[in-house]
């Protein structure tokens, strides 16, 4: 039962840190940034309130990456089909190989703090979620 528990923590982490950091990117690409894109448009100063938004949205991605990253290598020990971190041995090491790459990438656009890559991290993001998602049915 403990184990359970243990493992259902540590899945249940590393959910909502994903939820925290795609939620979040896909909040602002696709939100946040078309408004004020259009805003400045119209000639009114928006840049001071969306540095703001970016300051706070970074905190929670600085807060969510270290949690993602050591809930993750202990979901992928918990797993009897993990292979290893750089394994193709079998389906689901390749789908954890690709997903860690797309997230290493993330991890890279969130460092250079470039608004304008918020679209790209956010589609990669969604790519990972699905990833997962076929992670947790090739499980034997």
């Amino acid at each position: 039962m403990a184990n359970v528990l243990v493992y259902g923590s540590v899945k249940g982490i590393h959910n909502l840190a994903t939820a925290v950091w795609v939620g979040g990117l896909m909040q602002l690409s696709f939100v946040v940034l078309p408004v004020f894109k259009n805003r400045l448009k119209e000639g009114k100063e928006l840049r001071p309130l969306l540095m703001d938004i970016q300051k706070r949205s970074s905190l929670l991605v600085a807060i969510s990456i270290p949690i993602l990253v050591i809930t993750g290598v202990l979901e992928s020990w918990h797993s009897k089909d993990f292979l290893g971190f750089f394994s193709f041995g079998n389906t689901y090491s390749a789908l954890l190989l690709i997903k860690y790459i797309l997230v290493i990438a993330m991890i890279c656009i969130a460092i250079s703090r470039k608004a304008m890559m918020a679209f790209a991290n956010a589609l990669i993001g969604i790519v990972v979620i699905i990833l997962s998602g076929f992670c947790s049915v090739v499980r034997t």
